[in-house]
């Protein structure tokens, strides 16, 4: 069966197929008129434009599927009167031994940094023997790391000053000596007696101990050899000569250290240095006995801060 339309119609379709195929006309030979670069632009464009269509469309059916996937797994929030929240989720089980769940409370969170440093002597606690007069170095009993005990020699050192300092002991001691044999000079033994303990006092800045001027009175021999020991018990941590060295008055020879009382000195960045306060307790750990924690104490936090670092 044939079907007639309307002969006004057809020819408005006509008449409008007519107009595109004549603007399609246009725009193509519009096109082909423009530069190569400019073609290229628009036909880049046209596909900008056909990514931009494939998105959306794209974006709107997984919007439609989200929103299918969570209509499928209700969650349910109950809130009690004492403010216990329960909360009801399909599908996800949770282990009790893993998790933990407990009222919320408002609690102070320690913060915890980390301070690199190193451990040094305790310098109140260290002695530095220096050269008491001018003179050259003999020996040298102890080398670094060596431990020694109070009166342990350390350094021997030759010194002529040192000499003349027991021979003018030993002139006093002769004065007083010969002084106290006759009553008539009393006045001079007085001052001869001020004289001894003057050069004896000057044995004893040198290093003598009272047990070495007792034995200079008793022998009445001297020794340019000024026999240096140790004050304390530790370690020779540093040496500063050798032998044969010259070496002049209060220069510094041995560094000597108890190793049981050590420091630790830490580097801390200015933004901690608010976290670190007197009396806080620390827990060192040693790269030599990383298994190991000491526990200490701050009891110094120095005011200047290094410009360097």
């Amino acid at each position: 069966m044939k079907k007639h339309l309307n002969p006004k119609l057809t020819e408005h379709i006509k008449t409008f197929v007519k107009l595109v195929q004549h603007k399609l006309g246009a725009v193509s030979k519009a096109y082909w008129e423009l530069s190569p670069e400019k073609r290229y632009r628009i036909r880049l464009a046209l596909f900008a434009f056909g990514i931009l269509v494939l998105g959306f469309i794209a974006g709107r059916l997984t919007t439609v599927h989200r929103i299918i996937k969570t209509e499928q797994q209700e969650k349910e929030i109950v809130v009690d009167r004492s403010g216990i929240i329960s909360l009801s989720m399909p599908g996800i089980n949770l282990n009790p031994e893993i998790y933990r769940f407990e009222k919320a409370t408002l609690q102070k969170v320690p913060e915890e940094i980390k301070v690199p440093g190193r451990l040094v002597f305790n310098a109140e606690k260290g002695k530095l023997l220096s050269a008491r007069v001018s003179g050259r170095v003999e020996r040298i009993f102890s080398f670094e790391g060596a431990s020694i005990d109070v009166g342990s020699p350390v350094i021997e050192l030759y010194s002529p000053e040192f000499n003349s300092a027991q021979q003018e002991f030993l002139l006093t001691h002769q004065t007083v000596k010969i002084l106290s044999q006759n009553s008539s000079l009393t006045n001079l033994l007085a001052d001869a007696k001020i004289t001894q303990d003057a050069a004896a006092n000057r044995l004893r800045n040198l290093g003598f101990a009272d047990s070495d001027i007792l034995s200079l009175e008793r022998s009445g021999k001297t020794s340019p050899n000024l026999l240096m020991r140790s004050p304390l018990k530790g370690v020779v941590v540093k040496r500063n000569v050798e032998p044969g060295a010259i070496v002049g008055s209060g220069e510094p020879l041995v560094f000597l250290a108890d190793p049981k009382a050590l420091w630790f000195t830490g580097n801390v960045f200015e933004q901690d240095a608010r976290l670190i306060e007197r009396g806080q307790r620390m827990r060192i750990h040693l790269e030599a006995y990383p298994d190991r924690e000491i526990i200490v104490q701050v009891n110094y936090v120095s005011p200047t801060v290094d410009a360097q670092s």
